[in-house]
């Protein structure tokens, strides 16, 4: 739940301010942090069984990335955002959803284990123990390193400040299929994990 706060923090203080206005009221009053975390929040819930294979993408260490139909996360970002392209015939209640899965789903995508191993079913098989704490990988980096490492939105943002102009790509400049492909590039480091 933090990193998705954070994540939505982030996006939220790189808007525009008129499009920030929008995103509010589009929310409706819901608080940034329960829009960010409102498609885990739904998990609870049978009736949204549906939206489970559209946090995470997984697939063998050897393949690469080939595009599909598959219900995955890659498959939902690109389908939301067409959809949104096209938001003068959505209802509001539309662009509210669509704009609620975005929200998590770029947090979930930029978590390299949500782009992982299907042996392993993305981390959640690789049991993780750091003194008391017994876990497993992908918990471990969706939770347990923000809180040991106490990382907050001011750390990200001065990180996002530091990075030179131009170097930074938006939103519509990148593909979600590349996206997914760098941050799993990342899983090598993910996996070596023994030198905490």
């Amino acid at each position: 739940p933090k990193g998705h706060t954070i994540v939505a923090q982030i996006a939220m203080e790189l808007l525009q301010p008129e499009v920030k206005k929008n995103v509010l009221a589009i929310l409706n009053n819901m608080p940034i942090d329960t829009a960010a975390n409102w498609m885990d929040i739904q998990r609870s819930n049978s009736d949204y069984d549906f939206m489970k294979p559209w946090h995470y993408i997984d697939f063998p260490k050897e393949e690469v990335y080939m595009p599909s139909t598959d219900e995955n996360i890659v498959n939902r970002i690109i389908y939301t955002f067409k959809e949104l392209q096209n938001k003068q015939v959505l209802c509001d209640e539309q662009i509210r959803w669509d704009l609620l899965i975005l929200m998590h789903l770029l947090g979930d995508l930029s978590q390299p284990l949500h782009n992982g191993y299907d042996y392993d079913l993305g981390g959640n098989k690789r049991p993780v123990q750091l003194d008391t704490l017994k876990t497993n990988l992908h918990h471990f980096w969706d939770e347990n390193i923000i809180d040991l490492k106490a990382i907050t939105f001011e750390d990200c943002m001065a990180f996002y400040k530091s990075i030179p102009e131009g170097k930074v790509d938006t939103i519509a400049g990148i593909h979600p299929a590349l996206w997914m492909k760098e941050t799993r590039s990342l899983l090598g480091k993910v996996y070596n994990f023994n030198d905490y």
